[in-house]
């Protein structure tokens, strides 16, 4: 029997066995392939061609939906779920403060995340929100694909290739866990 548990803004699926004996709890994880350029929406040819290269790279298993493109009509925060480990600056390596970047986050939400520019308090450089060092990856992104819960995972990075290469634009993966 299988069931859905909502948990805050996570859906969580609760699998039951032996007639209600035996309680599991699985979640759901995605691979989210992201343009390096939060505005980039590519034409319907590439992006066609992009989800069916992921879709043969990363099939969906049982649990799962099969590859799909996703655009949102602005840009948004892919985040890695409890993935999410830390921050750091992209030129001196230092650790980025989560207060500090929360506040970043809340003066870019301001402006939809269209700008994204900040100065990092550890060398007071100019960089981009989405130019941080996420461990593990995040970004933002207007559109993107996603395939849920799929049979295989990390994508190797001759394939992270191909896919930007049909985009006709780089891309970035996020692996997500909720």
């Amino acid at each position: 029997m299988l069931g859905l548990v909502h948990c805050g803004s996570q859906r969580i699926r609760a699998i039951c066995g032996d007639g209600g004996n035996r309680n599991d709890v699985v979640s759901d994880h995605w691979i989210r392939v992201i343009p390096t350029d939060p505005a980039f929406v590519p034409d319907s040819a590439a992006g066609r061609r992009a989800c069916d290269l992921l879709q043969g790279y990363a099939p969906a298993g049982p649990s799962g939906s099969p590859a799909r493109q996703v655009d949102v009509g602005h840009i948004a925060f892919i985040d890695a779920g409890s993935n999410f480990e830390s921050m750091s600056c992209p030129w001196c390596g230092a650790a980025v403060d989560v207060e500090w970047w929360q506040m970043q986050m809340d003066h870019a939400a301001r402006s939809e995340f269209r700008d994204l520019l900040t100065r990092t308090p550890c060398c007071d450089v100019t960089t981009s929100l989405n130019d941080l060092h996420y461990e593990w990856p995040q970004g933002f992104a207007r559109w993107w694909l996603e395939v849920m819960n799929p049979l295989r995972s990390p994508l190797s990075q001759e394939q992270v290739t191909s896919i930007g290469d049909a985009l006709g634009h780089p891309v970035r993966c996020i692996y997500v866990h909720y």
